[in-house]
C-alpha cells in the first residue's frame, strides 16, 4: 500500500487486506470504508460493490475508487476512471469482464 496524504489517495496491489489498508491510511488520518471482516481482501471486496460498516456515512468501497486497472486473460488491459478520462467507471471495469477470471489493481 502507498498513500500519498496530500492527494488523499493511496495505489494498492494484488492480496492487500481492508486492514492494511485501514491501517496505512490510519497513519495520515485518513480512512477508507472497509468492509465488516479485515482480513478480506480489498480487490473482492471493492468489486462486489464494497457495502461496510461505513456505507451510509463514506458510500460503498467501489464509489471511493478513482480507477482500476484490470488484465484479462485475452489478454486486454481494461482501465477504468471515476474522473475526466476514458469515461469507463470504476464500477464499470468490475463488471466487464464478463465473468472471466482477470486481475484487478
Amino acid at each position: 500500500v502507498s498513500v500519498d496524504p496530500q492527494r488523499r489517495t493511496a495505489v494498492l496491489g494484488p492480496g492487500v487486506t481492508t486492514r492494511q489498508l485501514r491501517e496505512a491510511t490510519a497513519a495520515y488520518g485518513l480512512h477508507f470504508p472497509g468492509g465488516h471482516i479485515s482480513d478480506v481482501g480489498c480487490s473482492g471486496f471493492i468489486l462486489g460493490g464494497g457495502n461496510g460498516w461505513g456505507v451510509t456515512q463514506w458510500g460503498a468501497a467501489v464509489d471511493n475508487v478513482n480507477s482500476f486497472e484490470a488484465v484479462l486473460p485475452l489478454p486486454d488491459i481494461l482501465t477504468g476512471s471515476l474522473g475526466p478520462g476514458d469515461g469507463c467507471g470504476a464500477q464499470a471495469v468490475a463488471g466487464r469482464a464478463g465473468g472471466s477470471l482477470g486481475l484487478v489493481q
